[in-house]
C-alpha cells in the first residue's frame, strides 16, 4: 500500500512535468521499491533513462526530486542513457541487483520495454558468471543473533531478495517474487509458502523498527 501511494505521487509528479520534458524518458522504481516492499524511511530508488542532453531532463529532475526532498524523503536516483545502464549494469553489482526489480513508473513504454530488454540481454550474457557474483555477497552475523541485522544479516532480507533476483536471472526479466523459480521446478509449493511467511516476518519486524 505504501509502494502503490508512493508510485501515484511520484507518477503525478512526473506527469506534472512532462509538458516541459524534451524528448522520451523512462522512469523506473528499483530495489526495495521496485519489488512494492517500500518501508517507512526506506530510500525512494528512481531511475531515469533517456537518451536526451541532461538541460532537456532537468524539468523532470527538478520535478520529481525537489518535492520529494522537501517533503522529508530520501531519494536515490541516477539519470542515464540506455548505453550508460548497460555499462552501469556491468561495472557495479549493487546496479546489477537493483535493476533486478525494476518497474516502469512513468514515461515512454516502448523506451522502457527497450531497456529492459537491453539490460537483461546483458545481464544473461554470461548467467554463471552473474551467479557467481550473487553467491559471492557477503553475509554478516547470524539469525541466531538476539539484535540480528533484518536488512543485510545471514537470515535477513538480503537472503530472501537473492532468491528473487536468481528468479529474474532465470526468467530473463525484472522479478518481483520466486514464481519463475517455482515454474522452473528449482522451488516446490511448499518453498514458496515458507518464503512467503519469511518475507512477512522480516518485512512486520523492520516495519516496526
Amino acid at each position: 500500500e505504501l509502494s502503490d501511494l508512493t508510485d501515484t505521487a511520484v507518477s503525478a509528479l512526473a506527469g506534472a512535468a512532462v509538458p516541459r520534458v524534451k524528448g522520451p524518458f523512462a522512469l523506473f522504481a528499483l530495489g526495495g521499491y521496485g519489488a512494492r516492499r517500500l518501508l517507512p524511511h526506506s530510500d525512494i530508488d528512481l531511475l531515469v533513462i533517456s537518451s536526451g542532453r541532461p538541460a532537456d531532463l532537468e524539468p523532470l529532475v527538478r520535478g520529481l526530486l525537489y518535492p520529494l526532498w522537501d517533503a522529508g524523503f530520501s531519494v536515490g536516483h541516477q539519470v542515464r542513457s540506455p548505453k550508460a545502464q548497460l555499462q552501469a549494469l556491468r561495472d557495479d553489482g549493487r546496479n546489477l541487483t537493483a535493476f533486478m526489480t525494476a518497474r516502469l513508473l512513468a514515461g515512454d513504454p516502448a523506451l522502457a520495454e527497450r531497456t529492459v530488454a537491453e539490460c537483461f540481454r546483458r545481464i544473461t550474457r554470461d548467467t554463471a558468471a552473474v551467479r557467481r557474483e550473487l553467491l559471492a555477497r557477503e553475509r554478516p552475523g547470524s539469525p541466531y543473533l538476539l539484535e540480528p541485522d533484518l536488512k543485510e544479516g545471514a537470515g535477513g532480507q538480503r537472503d530472501i531478495d537473492e532468491l528473487v533476483w536468481h528468479a529474474a536471472l532465470h526468467a530473463g526479466a525484472p522479478a518481483h517474487d520466486t514464481f519463475a523459480l517455482l515454474e522452473a521446478g528449482l522451488l516446490e509449493a511448499p518453498d514458496v509458502d515458507a518464503l512467503d511467511e519469511a518475507q512477512e516476518a522480516v518485512t512486520a519486524a523492520r516495519w516496526r523498527l
